[in-house]
């Protein structure tokens, strides 16, 4: 109200406006119903985090909101960026780097100083008005303990899309989770996928190699550039993705 209070707005404006006012106390309304199942009394917000490589390069990046809380000598934490697009959280593509970044903000985490770290998962939080879904979107750590500090109804979650026990106790299908060991293993491919870009970048090593997967170039897709560059199509290469349904194939 502040910011409008000088302006005029049009018809079309104000009709946007309140839409928009309608949609974020949604979000609101979801982000008080997390609340109400998680454990994480504590939080950062947009928080900057700097690597110090050495001889001037650094890497640098921020997360939307951690959540955490300490219990029992442990410090359980939930890793939360917010998104308007129609991002791919799918791990399928990480050793090729594409679809990379909530594994880079689980490896920029690594550096803040919390006493043994257990992370409950890494997710997106979209704002999309088109499909008004507000809950968590992306993997969770398998271990029902850990996972109990950010949604104590992980059973029939309310708050992390598609997660759900089945009768037996095992996880649905379309439960995106992850064991510490893949968590682990995550956050060293990133490593090592960082460090390689930063000693091609020091090399002046730029090889175009658009990755193709089922006769799809999925790195130039919306490339602003595709019309001037030299690529050849002996450039691409081509990645074969597993087929066998789950949502972690790639990460070994």
């Amino acid at each position: 109200n502040i910011f409008l209070k000088d302006k005029t707005l049009t018809k079309k404006e104000n009709f946007f406006l309140e839409k928009y006012k309608k949609e974020i106390q949604e979000l609101i309304n979801q982000i008080l119903l997390e609340k109400e199942y998680s454990s994480l009394d504590n939080a950062m917000y947009e928080k900057r985090i700097d690597i110090d490589y050495g001889n001037n390069i650094h890497f640098i990046g921020i997360i939307d909101k951690i959540l955490y809380c300490k219990s029992n000598n442990n410090t359980y934490i939930a890793l939360i960026d917010y998104k308007t697009g129609n991002d791919d959280i799918s791990l399928r593509y990480l050793k090729n780097g594409i679809n990379i970044q909530l594994p880079i903000y689980l490896y920029l985490s690594k550096e803040l100083e919390f006493n043994n770290p257990k992370y409950i998962g890494f997710y997106l939080q979209k704002f999309n008005i088109t499909e008004k879904d507000y809950r968590l979107l992306g993997y969770s750590n398998s271990d029902k303990e850990i996972l109990s500090y950010l949604d104590n109804n992980y059973e029939n979650s309310k708050i992390i899309k598609g997660l759900k026990i089945l009768k037996d106790g095992s996880f649905s299908k379309t439960s995106k989770i992850l064991s510490n060991d893949e968590i682990d293993e995550i956050n060293n491919i990133t490593e090592n996928i960082i460090k390689d870009t930063i000693n091609k970048i020091k090399n002046n090593s730029f090889e175009i190699n658009p990755k193709i997967d089922n006769g799809i170039n999925i790195s130039c897709e919306y490339c602003k550039f595709n019309d001037i560059c030299f690529k050849r199509k002996d450039d691409e290469v081509n990645i074969t993705i597993k087929e066998d349904g789950g949502d972690n194939n790639g990460i070994y």
